[in-house]
């Protein structure tokens, strides 16, 4: 079991930055399933009606490791749904990341910086664009039994 957690920056959105939060399981060999919560960093509007987040799960597979474990490169690709900041239209989400996760000395803590592209664009008619996201972030990973 590996718990994430870190922020990530969205460009071109209206509420740019968001606190993502992960959780891993171990499956088998170098794959693990893997689930991302995003929330906006903003304030409650003033109609009192949060901002939403958008909640996504997939896989991650670790493609390569250093031989001490000390480094490894990560590629998690997720589904789920996203809703429009503008419209509050729910709409599917795709995301694949690719990380670099460093092991903080020999404890079962990494640092993970990150690079995500997403659909996570809607428009106003609440349909999802074809187009990718950019979305550079960094999370700090604990993982139980360390792996």
């Amino acid at each position: 079991l590996t718990v994430g957690v870190g922020p990530s920056w969205m460009r071109g959105a209206a509420y740019p930055l968001s606190l993502d939060t992960n959780l891993a399981v171990h499956l088998t060999g170098n794959w693990y399933s893997w689930t991302t919560v995003s929330t906006p960093l903003v304030p409650t509007p003033a109609n009192g009606v949060p901002i939403p987040s958008t909640i996504s799960t997939g896989g991650a597979y670790v493609a390569a490791q250093s031989s001490t474990g000390s480094v490894s490169l990560v590629l998690i690709v997720e589904t789920g749904f996203s809703t429009s900041q503008a419209t509050s239209n729910v709409t599917p989400a795709f995301s694949g990341n690719v990380g670099v996760a460093f092991r903080l000395g020999k404890s079962n803590t990494y640092i993970m910086p990150y690079a995500r592209a997403a659909n996570a664009a809607v428009s106003s008619t609440g349909s999802s664009l074809a187009t990718a996201v950019f979305q550079p972030g960094v999370m700090f990973l604990y993982s139980f039994k360390g792996k």
